[in-house]
């Protein structure tokens, strides 16, 4: 099951707590205090809720910061990290395996490994 996030909580409370004072307010024999407390306790929640995620948000990405800095040689300011450890504010390259180029049978002209026609006179290789 889902977990309700903070801000559906303040939302909920929000609409709870105006809908039950605006009755209140029109007719005086209703007694919707109860639902008003309940919005403004679920408002409360849901502001407990939201702080709580983001001070645990902050934490995880200062921690996470903190490892990648402490594991880097520190001896020129364009040094990469060193190697096996990932830093997610550089981009990484993939090793992609040395594929010889190849010619066109007909004409000569150099082509990719992918291509199934030749680019300059249309022979057919594959």
């Amino acid at each position: 099951m889902a977990e309700i996030s903070g801000t559906m909580y303040i939302i909920i409370g929000f609409f709870v707590a105006v809908a039950s004072l605006i009755v209140n307010m029109n007719d005086k024999q209703s007694n919707f205090t109860l639902f008003a407390i309940v919005g403004g306790l679920f408002l409360i929640w849901g502001l407990i809720k939201v702080l709580r995620n983001r001070k645990k948000s902050d934490e995880a990405h200062d921690n996470h910061l903190r490892g990648i800095h402490q594991k880097k040689k520190v001896t020129s300011p364009h040094q990469k990290t060193v190697q096996g450890i990932h830093n997610p504010h550089t981009k990484t390259q993939k090793n992609h395996p040395y594929v010889a180029p190849r010619y066109c049978p007909k004409c000569g002209n150099q082509m990719n490994h992918y291509d199934n026609f030749c680019s300059n006179c249309g022979f057919r290789v594959r």
